[in-house]
Parts: C-alpha cells; structure tokens; sequence
C-alpha cells in the first residue's frame, strides 16, 4: 500500500502528466468470492480428496469403536490385555493423526496450485485489459 502511495504522490506533481493518467482498480478478493471458477476448483479439490476423507471418516469411527469397546470390557480383561487395547488404540489414533496432517497438507498444497493458476488468469486479463484500455496503472 505504501507503494502505491509513494507511486502516487510522485506521479501528482506532474502536470503534464496528470491529464493522461488513467488509474483502474481491480478487487481480487470480490473476484475469488464471486467468480463461478472459484466455486469449480473448490468442486474439483472436493471430489480429488473425497475418498481419503471418506477414508479418514472410517478410521475415525474405528477409534470411538475401540474407544468404547475398550471402555465398555475394560473390568473384564486382564492387565496384559487392557494394556495391549490401550496400545492398539494410541497406535490407531497416531495413524489417524499422520493421515490427517498428510491429508491437509496435500489439500493446501492442491489449493495454493489452482488459486495460483487463477491469479495468473486474472493478471493476464487486467494486463490486457489494461493495455487495450489505455490504462496507466492497475492497482490491485
């Protein structure tokens, strides 16, 4: 912002200059939240990463399973057993964790690659546009 407003300040002074500056201002963040893409890449991240989800929703009911299970016999068994449960059960929850955290990260990384092909797309549009308008500086 401070660019743009030291830009400015040094452009005002210039008289001869100033009758031909023409100024366009182009809202990113209205673009990302009303562009139809948008919504499409949010579609196609959905259906990439809906059976790891699926998959991670599985786990999950697997654990509060064990998790009841183990709360439920608890009494009943013996040490070693209840031991060996309690292990199973860490062991799966730690699994689930990896699979999350690997989950999320491929997800962000997913995303970041098609919002960045998109804001090429908008840059090339604006610079276009900018140039077969006439405009003298874009601000974004």
């Amino acid at each position: 912002m401070k660019k743009y407003l030291l830009l400015m300040a040094l452009l005002t002074p210039v008289t001869g200059f100033a009758d031909t500056l023409k100024v366009g201002v182009v809202d990113v963040m209205r673009l990302f939240n009303e562009y139809a893409k948008i919504n499409g890449i949010d579609d196609k991240l959905q259906a990439r990463f809906a059976a790891p989800k699926k998959e991670l929703e599985d786990l999950a009911k697997d654990i509060e399973a064990q998790e009841k299970q183990l709360k439920t016999n608890e009494v009943m068994m013996t040490e070693s057993k209840t031991k060996k449960a309690k292990e199973t059960l860490i062991d799966a929850v730690k699994q689930y964790r990896e699979k999350e955290a690997v989950l999320s990260k491929d997800l962000q990384a997913m995303r970041n690659q098609e919002l960045s092909t998109f804001r090429k797309v908008i840059m090339s549009i604006t610079q276009k546009l900018a140039k077969d308008e006439g405009y003298s500086l874009i601000m974004q």
